[in-house]
């Protein structure tokens, strides 16, 4: 679905004047609901209109609105700035390995969280600037994908059911930064995804395990179906929107987008539920 369309059909307009907590929660219920735990809902929904004034502000009442804000790193941060360079919420420990959001980079069809035992159940990502040249949303929707793997190769859906190692990256244990679960759960006919492939890849390293020609095959399935035109909208975030995913349902990622010194690209994220 091109990016008009969904802007059209999926989005819902603010009034800037409604960022009280009592409007905001009765609004914010009625979006969950309906546009993201609804069986027939795109599981995610743009929200237009909202002023870059006060906008962190405005973006965090939203989100506590929704539910319990998730802790998304090792220093208890529960609010990310999503841009690349230099980044005041994460460790300056030069050693540390990147996280996604610190980069430029495109592709990388995720869910967030993939780290934790227990994933979080919403993502919303609010754009206070986007770049000018590339960094448009791809959304995939991973429920579809599990049911067409399970009618076509059912074989991969195999692999993809059992525990495979996932890197705690961003988390400091004491023990192995390593824990296991599989990349795809099914509770009470709900389909929950956990998926970003950096983290298996890097986990498998750390373990110094090697992982198997039929689980690397079917993990090389699932990127090609994630990047599938049939299963993935576009959309491309305007200064001020925020976006709110269904992130047990649908995995994310974006194109590629160029370093703009005057402008950087700035996307705040926080994790609920």
């Amino acid at each position: 679905m091109n990016i008009e369309k969904i802007r059209k059909k999926f989005s819902v307009i603010f009034n800037n004047n409604d960022f009280t907590v009592k409007k905001i929660t009765k609004l914010s219920n009625y979006i969950v609901k309906k546009y993201l735990d609804d069986k027939k809902s795109k599981g995610f929904i743009i929200l237009k209109n909202l002023s870059v004034k006060d906008y962190e502000k405005k973006f965090l009442i939203l989100a506590k609105s929704i539910g319990k804000l998730r802790v998304q790193d090792s220093l208890g941060s529960k609010i990310i700035k999503v841009t690349p360079g230099k980044n005041v919420n994460q460790i300056k420990n030069q050693l540390v390995k990147k996280r996604y959001h610190q980069t430029n980079i495109g592709g990388s069809i995720h869910t967030d969280g993939p780290q934790l035992s227990k994933t979080p159940r919403y993502l919303l990502m609010g754009c206070f600037k986007n770049s000018k040249k590339g960094g448009e949303s791809l959304i995939s929707d991973a429920k579809k994908i599990f049911l067409f793997i399970k009618k076509n190769k059912p074989e991969f859906l195999k692999e993809l059911t059992q525990n495979i190692y996932f890197e705690r990256r961003g988390f400091k244990y004491k023990n192995n930064n390593c824990f296991k679960k599989p990349i795809f759960t099914v509770k009470k006919r709900k389909i929950i995804f956990r998926y970003l492939k950096e983290y298996i890849f890097s986990a498998y390293k750390i373990n110094k395990k090697n992982l198997s020609a039929n689980l690397l095959n079917s993990l090389n399935y699932l990127d090609f179906l994630l990047m599938k035109k049939k299963f993935q909208d576009t959309y491309k975030l305007k200064d001020g929107e925020i976006i709110l995913i269904d992130n047990h349902r649908l995995a994310h990622g974006r194109n590629k987008f160029t370093l703009d010194n005057s402008a950087s690209r700035l996307i705040y994220r926080v994790w609920v539920g």
